[in-house]
């Protein structure tokens, strides 16, 4: 396995430019959009993210076996993309993907008239997709399992000849995705109707149009986890935007009222600073934001205060389990991470920081946002990162833009 030793800059001053990827998210999104009004080519900005590579190459290279290795929105996506156009053929994943569930998202297009099969473990990938003709145009889908699954029914929803009503049952999580989701596709001249606990969508067609993909505010939030960490320093991120149809442009809100951390707007994008105020404990509620718990983490015991969260029962299923990923890499510094009830609060962060007698070695599960999120303990001391090269699920050049901030990387195989 590669192995990466990451050894920090002792101090970090004055002003840099950090080019961020685009938005894996929105990318996405478009991309399903824009196969189904051919114009794929128009999409300025795409993502050079694997799941956005791995999505591009299905959608215009499918084949009778789509592997989408640990693409979980990208599998997401094509299956419900897949079935209501009729194709034929076998979806999966990685084994850790094949681990993720489907079910809700395989129900509801089985309801509305896919004819799929699961191959080995019922709920989970692989699946076989054996064709679909419309016979229901309603469905019910948990929303507070994940947020892709009603994305994926929308996003095709326009295609399907009856149109569709779903109705979500439970609590909405992840509300901002959903969000982008209908600005992606009132883009395409969409408009779904969001009343109450049912969202509308009536058949008809996308228009085909340009499209241009904004730079990556969840890449963005690991740059003002280093802004902590270095508060002699500011950091200039092009392509970020005051108005943004990302919902994890919060973390500019957690990192002014927690960390001490400003933002200021111009042309050329965003820039982060200290700004002089204090790092607090940090209290919120990241039910629609959940994939900034591990950059929020790091950032509290980069400043050794404590965290207290809400809204995180959706990470157990992503990537890996990140409340236990979490509390393991952490605890080399004296930290836990733990779902335990404290007054209003179902998850803490506590403990006191502490630099180890030993380099510590951080796993990475697979999952990008644990790899880039727990680089940045190594401002305290050398790290070495197990599987590294799982930043490009999200971040190609993540370690590139370290490197060139003045990170030294070693390289083991």
């Amino acid at each position: 396995m590669t192995t990466l030793i990451l050894q920090a800059p002792e101090s970090l001053k004055g002003s840099h430019v950090v080019q961020l990827p685009a938005s894996k998210s929105i990318s996405n999104r478009a991309l399903i959009v824009a196969a189904q009004c051919q114009v794929i080519g128009r999409i300025d900005n795409l993502s050079d993210a694997d799941d956005t590579k791995l999505l591009l190459k299905a959608l215009t290279e499918p084949t009778d076996d789509i592997n989408v290795g640990h693409g979980g929105t990208t599998l997401r996506f094509l299956l419900a993309y897949l079935a209501v156009n009729g194709y034929k053929c076998l979806l999966s994943g990685s084994n850790q993907l094949n681990k993720r569930p489907v079910k809700p998202l395989v129900e509801a297009l089985r309801r509305l008239g896919a004819d799929i099969e699961y191959v080995d473990v019922d709920g989970y990938p692989p699946l076989r997709l054996k064709g679909f003709v419309q016979k229901e145009n309603k469905v019910h889908i948990p929303a507070h399992v994940s947020s892709q699954f009603i994305s994926a029914l929308l996003l095709v929803a326009p295609s399907l000849p009856l149109g569709l009503d779903i109705n979500l049952m439970g609590q909405v999580i992840s509300r901002p995705y959903l969000d982008m989701t209908l600005k992606v596709i009132n883009h395409y001249g969409i408009y779904p109707e969001w009343e109450g606990t049912k969202i509308r969508v009536n058949p008809g067609s996308y228009e085909p149009k340009s499209f241009s993909v904004e730079s990556d505010w969840s890449a963005a939030s690991y740059i003002y986890a280093l802004a902590t960490a270095y508060r002699e320093a500011s950091f200039t991120m092009p392509g970020l935007y005051d108005v943004s149809i990302q919902g994890d442009a919060k973390i500019r809100t957690y990192s002014r009222e927690f960390f001490g951390v400003s933002t200021q707007f111009n042309d050329d994008g965003a820039t982060c600073q200290w700004s002089g105020n204090e790092p607090s404990a940090f209290e919120g509620d990241l039910l629609q934001e959940p994939d900034l718990c591990p950059t929020i983490a790091v950032m509290c015991a980069i400043n050794n205060v404590s965290g207290r969260f809400n809204g995180l029962e959706s990470l157990r299923i992503k990537e890996t389990d990140r409340i236990a990923a979490l509390h393991q890499e952490l605890s080399h510094w004296g930290y836990s991470f733990e779902e335990v009830e404290d007054g209003a609060f179902r998850y803490i962060l506590s403990g006191r920081l502490k630099k180890t007698s030993y380099m510590p070695v951080i796993k990475t599960y697979h999952d990008h946002r644990m790899a880039m999120a727990l680089s940045v303990m190594s401002s305290l001391q050398p790290i070495t990162i197990a599987g590294p090269l799982v930043v490009t699920k999200s971040f190609p050049g993540f370690w590139q833009m370290l490197e060139a901030l003045g990170f030294s990387l070693d390289w083991q195989e």
